[in-house]
């Protein structure tokens, strides 16, 4: 969600150009994510913050999507990008798992059969889930059809313990946020307010 983009979602897009060929990384904003409340920046903002760092990148794009499960965001891009184009997402671990729980499914098997057949998934390590872990995670026989269609990406332990909601909370308390946040927006956030008084 962006909510702000962040140093590890920096090096994610930096280590998926490494891992995979790619002709563009589109930045997806969700209107409205899968089990998460709107707080802190509008998505306007949220956009500027986005195109504050990624604007000047003719690699990278920034688009807007009111499709929740990744079944329907692939759908949708089918629908703009030319047939034969291949999607990969670039998600972090916690979002594996939920793109894996069967409470999101009427029909899980299916409908991640046909999920990964349209997509791969690139998979960064969060602070307490690493690469063995998400190995483990493809063991479990409900998950290993599609265990071949997911890869990690390894991010430095410092930067893969970084999260928006960590930010949101140093800010609003008034704290650094130096190295969790590239220096412009940092500056974007002090000069617009984003996250002050927002959150308790």
């Amino acid at each position: 969600s962006f909510n702000p983009p962040t140093a590890a979602h920096q090096a994610l897009i930096t280590e998926a150009k490494k891992a995979v060929a790619v002709d563009e990384i589109l930045l997806v904003l969700d209107q409205q994510a899968v089990d998460k409340e709107v707080f802190g920046a509008p998505l306007e903002d949220r956009l500027l913050m986005l195109l504050v760092l990624f604007g000047d990148d003719p690699q990278i794009s920034v688009g807007m999507s009111n499709r929740g499960l990744f079944l329907e965001k692939v759908q949708a891009l089918q629908e703009i990008y030319p047939p034969g184009t291949q999607f990969s997402f670039i998600v972090g671990y916690d979002t594996i798992e939920r793109v894996l729980d069967p409470k999101y499914y009427r029909q899980r098997d299916q409908a991640l059969h046909r999920l990964f057949s349209q997509a791969r998934f690139l998979v960064a390590n969060r602070k307490d889930r690493d690469e063995q872990d998400l190995r483990g995670l493809f063991q479990h026989q409900e998950n290993r059809p599609f265990a071949s269609r997911v890869s990690p990406l390894n991010l430095p332990s410092a930067l893969a313990g970084i999260s928006s909601s960590e930010i949101r909370r140093r800010v609003t308390a008034g704290k650094p946020v130096g190295g969790l946040i590239s220096p412009q927006l940092e500056e974007v956030l002090r000069k617009r307010g984003f996250y002050g008084g927002q959150e308790p």
